[in-house]
């Protein structure tokens, strides 16, 4: 027929792709039916002698409750009431299960450590939206574009959500469209790839500060930016970008818990159902607030491979040693190892920045055996609830 070699490479390319997200998806709904037949971890399966604090949400009028644009810097103090303003209790000292935390005060400083394994959901009936209700979304605004996907603010019913697909504005697709080799479907087939695993990923992690995903909806390889007919889209729970402007404004009693949640979430990626899990791009940007909690919202560059070495040298992170042994031909513990030191980086000084007395001393030796690569996950997540213990002993 005289097809080229590379014609046939990139047929032969584009049909492995379909094939492996067909499958992909047979596989998670067979995992997620499976999963509804397992006991979670509700309110209702707690255990006995932990208490349950109820959250005061923020009102309407919050920063917290709408979407801000990146010129947007109007900080508005929200009256959200942290558990851990709403939940002490007299008795300090008693201990209770580990899994969410150490006490009753503390337990309702992490609210949410004991649901980890319950299914997300933005609807109270618990059920995921599909085409039916994707369809009807009203995109309102531009939130803006990363490297693969555009957000969108979309309204159904009167509820706002963040609405994420595929367009020809995103990094990907215009990088590709520029090489001559690939047509334009093709550009696409990649990028929206990845927004499928990024659903696959959301379909079996269960987090509280992972972004509730309320629906998907994958019916064609349209991209026409318009719910009705976009090929692959995704619709979750509405945050705000998490930045340096944001974080400097927030109350210390909020920032502690940012960093609470993110000591579980680390924890929680490097023991998950599909191993350990690192984040690919780490950057503030991958973060929102929601109700004035912390949340991964993108999902897309989390991967559980581990980096190939020849010797423990080979396995550094921002070019300097890990401290993680390479066996086997891989850097064991990296992919924890990276979330902490990056997190730290990005995230965990910014919040930790200018703590109160009573636990500065505490905050800067948790800072320091971070940036000297001294801590696991879980020694992390030990030392965050020593701070919390502090914290709260202070101030009855």
């Amino acid at each position: 027929m005289g097809y080229s070699l590379r014609y046939i490479c990139s047929r032969i390319l584009v049909v492995t792709i379909i094939m492996e997200v067909i499958f992909m998806f047979i596989h998670l709904t067979i995992l997620e039916g499976r999963d509804k037949r397992k006991p979670s971890r509700t309110v209702r399966n707690r255990p006995r002698h932990t208490k349950l604090i109820p959250y005061i949400l923020p009102s309407n009028n919050s920063t917290f409750n709408r979407p801000i644009h990146d010129h947007d810097e109007v900080y508005e103090k929200s009256n959200i009431s942290l558990l851990l303003d709403s939940g002490r209790t007299p008795n300090r000292t008693k201990l209770y299960d580990p899994l969410v935390l150490h006490n009753k005060h503390v337990d309702s400083f992490v609210r949410g450590n004991a649901s980890v394994e319950s299914e997300p959901s933005a609807k109270e009936s618990g059920e995921r939206w599909t085409c039916r209700q994707i369809s009807k979304i009203e995109i309102i605004d531009d939130l803006g574009r990363g490297t693969t996907k555009q957000a969108f603010l979309g309204q159904y019913n009167g509820t706002d959500v963040c609405v994420k697909m595929v367009t020809s504005s995103v990094t990907d697709v215009r990088t590709c469209l520029r090489k001559q080799s690939l047509s334009a479907g093709q550009c696409f087939l990649l990028a929206n790839y990845k927004l499928m695993k990024e659903i696959g990923l959301i379909l079996q992690l269960k987090h509280h500060s992972i972004i509730k995903m309320i629906g998907y909806c994958i019916r064609s390889e349209a991209n026409t930016k318009n719910t009705k007919d976009h090929g692959v889209v995704m619709a979750t729970e509405i945050g705000v970008k998490v930045t340096p402007y944001r974080i400097q404004k927030m109350p210390w009693s909020q920032r502690l818990q940012a960093v609470v949640d993110l000591a579980s979430l680390f924890h929680y990626m490097h023991a998950s159902p599909l191993g350990s899990l690192r984040i690919g791009d780490f950057k503030q940007s991958q973060f929102v607030f929601v109700n004035g909690r912390i949340k991964l919202s993108d999902l897309d560059d989390v991967t559980n491979e581990e980096r190939v070495c020849r010797r423990d040298r080979d396995c550094h992170i921002l070019a300097e040693p890990a401290k993680v042994p390479c066996l086997n031909g891989v850097c064991s513990g990296i992919n924890a190892k990276a979330n902490l030191l990056l997190g730290a980086v990005e995230l965990i000084q910014p919040l930790l920045a200018g703590a109160p007395s009573p636990v500065r001393n505490a905050t800067e030796r948790l800072l320091d055996d971070l940036n000297y690569k001294r801590l696991s996950s879980i020694q992390f997540k030990d030392d965050i609830e020593r701070i919390v213990e502090i914290w709260l002993s202070s101030n009855p």
